[in-house]
């Protein structure tokens, strides 16, 4: 059997392992000198806690091919932000382990400390999840601004083949972080650095342990501690990366052991071997290869024109007769059969039924495995199967054409995929098993168009017909930004309008889905500015880009624009009789110094009529921290010319008002 199976047997077996017991309790270990934080007023402007403590450990647990993992943490709270985000945790772990999680909420009144314990038990709400898995969300009491929070936990049972990745840095500022690790010197395990900050790296030699099967061994324990201090914060910015991905950090790759018979077992190596020793083997996804012909008795595609037409049948028809269970992961659940009479499965199996009906049509379609963004970038050479947690669907249409698909989100076009699993880099698994990297961004492009038109009524009052359409990464993003719930966004839109302009009265707002574009038309009444015979508007209000996304002087992660740009903006104003524009906007061009950004103002005018047209482009999707000068300088430019306003003065009485 292939390696990477044959060790779930073996970390099912029960091979015990003695080893020394750890410390007492951290818990407790909170002073009226733990508030006294250097610089903590300078803090309190940018974040909304300090991690005064984090230390974490991962040691050989009772049973061989397990460990015990622990975390304590001990946090101050800044401001109502920080007690949301610190009030409560979420943990995650196996059926077959187990969960101890204590902790103390700390509070210093009137120079005395008052404490109130917690546990997970009294406190937790406990659910199943996702079947082999228990979950726990712990909410912590009495927590105000200005409280310590401490608690620790030990999760024993986890799989030794996924030691944690270990984050030193986070949304604020660690004072000090550390993780010990112990790993038997049977376990091949590669640890990683990802970032910024330094980590300081001490060997702690060698330890013993005794394993119990078929009679007692001794076996060596490689012990190593990883310390960072005073590690920054990082701050949220506009267009920045997934948090992870930014994050200083190790991670501990496992890509081998020796089993109790000194016999070594491979799972690391290169991509190749990887994916002919895991994929593609009989346990894998190798079903998409298979003979699936009664896929194609599920969908009617007499009125397929095109292939736009024939991917929308395919998506359309798998989330009629599959619903999405939650669970994403590179390796099928079931068989297709099986997926197809339960009406449920996970992102691997409906996927894979969509390559396995483009297969069945003629046309060469692959799995793609990424990363969710939430997990982290996928990088190419690190050779690890851990990467990666999510599979897309890879179609070839030609030398260097591509499309990536996605069918989990029935909501978006059949060439959309979700934010969730836009994350750069992607590994195309051929019938051959050769090693294909693409970039799953390079084909996308975040494309809006905008059309505006403006006509003013009598009683200074103007009458706007809005219509935006959305194709490809734009169509995703907003999906995902309103969370895929369009009559919620309605009233959320009028709301944050409604706020900043002048009664304003929503006619109409309604949602047009095409197969390639999403379409959203409203029409609303507004009053307007009048300073004696002269109306003002700012004809590109209703612009996305209008005002610079970019606030700040400096930057401390890359740009990120998730997509290539193509942004395209048209307003027309017809002009009553008796006026004139006494103020316009002129046609102008604004570039980046590497002309990678522009921004065209095309200005179109006559006696009757008002025309601007601006086309804003962005070449490419990621950009260098280093670039941020004058990504800022770009968008500050085109916000001036956005926010001129035009003049309409009148030129001739008239008796009935405008529109008269």
């Amino acid at each position: 059997m292939k390696n990477i199976f044959t060790i779930i047997i073996f970390l099912l077996t029960g091979f015990q392992i003695i080893f020394a017991q750890e410390k007492d309790s951290r818990l407790g270990e909170v002073t009226k000198e733990s508030w006294d934080i250097h610089n903590l007023d300078s803090i309190k402007e940018i974040h909304d806690a300090v991690i005064i403590e984090k230390i974490g450990k991962s040691i050989p647990g009772e049973y061989f091919g397990r460990v015990d993992y622990s975390v304590y943490l001990k946090v101050l709270v800044l401001n109502e932000t920080g007690v949301k985000r610190y009030s409560s945790k979420d943990i995650i772990y196996f059926k077959r382990g187990s969960l101890n999680f204590n902790g103390i909420t700390w509070n210093l009144k009137d120079g005395k400390l008052e404490k109130t314990e917690f546990n997970a038990e009294d406190n937790g709400y406990h659910v199943d999840y996702l079947g082999m898995l228990n979950k726990v969300i712990i909410n912590y009491p009495n927590v105000t601004p200005g409280s310590i929070i401490e608690y620790e936990y030990k999760i024993k049972g986890l799989s030794a083949i996924n030691v944690p990745t270990w984050e030193f840095q986070a949304k604020d500022p660690v004072l000090y972080s550390s993780f010990h690790s112990g790993i038997l010197t049977d376990y091949i395990t590669r640890a990683h650095y990802i970032g910024a900050h330094p980590v300081k790296v001490t060997k702690l030699g060698k330890s013993k342990a005794i394993v119990s099967h078929r009679g007692r061994k001794f076996k060596e324990l490689t012990n190593t501690l990883y310390e960072a201090n005073n590690v920054p914060g990082i701050v949220d910015e506009p267009y920045s990366q997934v948090l992870k991905n930014k994050l200083t950090r190790y991670t501990f790759d496992f890509v081998g052991y020796t089993d109790i018979n000194s016999a070594y077992h491979e799972l690391g190596g290169d991509y190749s071997k990887l994916i002919n020793d895991y994929l593609l083997s009989d346990e894998g996804f190798t079903k998409y290869k298979s003979n699936n012909k009664f896929l194609l008795d599920y969908f009617e595609f007499s009125k397929a024109t095109n292939l736009t037409d024939t991917l929308s049948i395919i998506k359309k028809g798998i989330n009629n007769m599959v619903a999405y269970n939650g669970k994403d992961g590179i390796i099928p659940s079931q068989g297709f059969r099986k997926t197809i009479r339960e009406k449920s499965g996970s992102s691997v199996d409906i996927n894979l039924i969509f390559v396995s009906v483009l297969r069945e049509l003629g046309f060469v379609a692959y799995p793609a495995i990424t990363a969710t963004r939430d997990l982290g970038y996928v990088n190419p050479y690190i050779e690890t199967m851990g990467h990666f947690n999510y599979l897309l669907v890879y179609l070839y249409r030609g030398y260097d054409d591509f499309l990536i698909l996605d069918a989990v989100k029935p909501e978006l076009a059949p060439n959309a995929i979700p934010l969730k699993s836009r994350n750069e880099n992607a590994l195309v698994i051929n019938d051959s098993g050769d090693e294909y990297w693409i970039d799953i961004n390079r084909n996308s492009l975040a494309s809006t168009m905008t059309t505006v038109e403006i006509k003013l009524n009598s009683e200074s009052s103007i009458t706007k017909n809005i219509s935006k359409i959305r194709t490809d990464a734009d169509y995703a993003l907003f999906m995902d930004e309103i969370e895929y719930n369009i009559e919620e966004h309605k009233e959320d839109f009028r709301r944050n309008y409604s706020k900043n302009h002048i009664n304003s009265d929503f006619e109409s707002h309604e949602f047009i889905f095409g197969k390639e574009y999403l379409t959203e038309n409203i029409t609303i009444t507004e009053d307007i500015s009048q300073v004696h015979n002269s109306f003002y508007l700012n004809i590109f209000d209703d612009f996305q880009l209008r005002e610079s996304p970019f606030s700040s002087n400096q930057r401390n992660s890359d740009i990120d624009f998730i997509s290539p740009w193509s942004k395209k903006f048209m307003v027309t104003i017809e002009v009553p009789e008796g006026y004139k524009v006494k103020e316009d906007i002129e046609s102008k061009v604004v570039l980046s110094k590497d002309k990678l950004l522009s921004c065209k103002i095309i200005e179109n005018t006559n006696k009757q009529k008002l025309t601007y047209i601006i086309i804003l482009n962005i070449k490419k999707h990621f950009f260098l921290k280093s670039t941020y000068a004058g990504i800022k300088s770009f968008f500050d430019q085109v916000s001036l010319e956005l926010n001129k306003n035009i003049e309409l003065t009148l030129v001739e009485e008239k008796r009935s008002g405008i529109g008269g």
